[in-house]
């Protein structure tokens, strides 16, 4: 009776420190890999570790309100990490859009309580080419959960981004719902005129229209969304009203 006991007993210890083995195998693992997440990324990855529910998927627009100092970096999805590119400057104060107009303003509140990051062009709802307002090199050029198709150059600490490009589906997938018209490819580098692409509706859109977004990024990659009426891109000699273009 007492062997048996024993027994059971070598058995209950064994399959525990086998338990307890995987679970500190894994947390190490897990903790390796949460140690190269970026910032407020890697703080929610050690929370879930450690017991504490996080939520997942994308992160929402509204927590991106103008003025955010931008922190995570998640694919493209919404924050696009600087490259640090810096080239010769050209560019264009012309509404991006051929035979465009504006239809949304920086700044404008929107339904879910935030404020527009960028400045809207509808294309009389049909596809127009896009012209670069800014000359650099193109760090990304692909699919964006919010923006559906997007365009993004960078020169001299500046991200001009364009957004909702053609072709696809309204809106927010992680999963592209239709065929690019993007003409440029990451690591190009382009002249302010150049045509990237065609509007489209991808993304949170209601429109064919393109989403034109300004951001500056200092030497730590914090990345803050401007008003592009207030700023001076790579190859601009005076501010440029946007929303006043015609």
């Amino acid at each position: 009776m007492n062997k048996s006991v024993g027994c059971v007993l070598v058995v209950i210890g064994a399959i525990g420190v086998c338990v307890l083995a995987y679970y500190l195998i894994s947390f190490a693992v897990a903790g390796m890999v949460a140690e190269q997440l970026p910032g407020p990324v890697q703080a929610a990855a050690w929370a879930w570790i450690q017991g504490t529910p996080q939520a997942v998927g994308h992160y929402y627009e509204s927590d991106f309100p103008p003025g955010y100092v931008g922190q995570i970096i998640e694919g493209g999805a919404y924050y696009w990490e600087p490259m640090y590119n810096t080239g010769p400057g050209s560019f264009l104060c012309r509404i991006p859009v051929e035979g465009g107009y504006l239809t949304s303003r920086y700044g404008d509140a929107r339904t879910g309580g935030y404020n527009h990051t960028g400045v809207d062009y509808g294309s009389h709802q049909r596809s127009e080419d896009i012209h670069a307002p800014m000359g650099g090199m193109v760090t990304h050029a692909g699919w964006s959960y919010w923006l559906g198709w997007t365009v993004v150059v960078e020169n001299s600490g500046s991200q001009v981004i364009l957004g909702h490009m053609c072709c696809g589906e309204s809106g927010t997938t992680g999963v592209p719902t239709g065929e690019s018209t993007i003409e440029v490819s990451p690591g190009d580098v382009i002249e302010a005129g150049d045509v990237v692409g065609q509007t489209g509706q991808t993304g949170n859109s209601d429109g064919i229209h393109l989403h034109f977004e300004v951001r500056e990024c200092d030497a730590e990659g914090r990345c803050q969304i401007q008003d592009p009426s207030s700023v001076f891109l790579a190859g601009q000699d005076s501010l440029c009203e946007w929303q006043a273009l015609e």
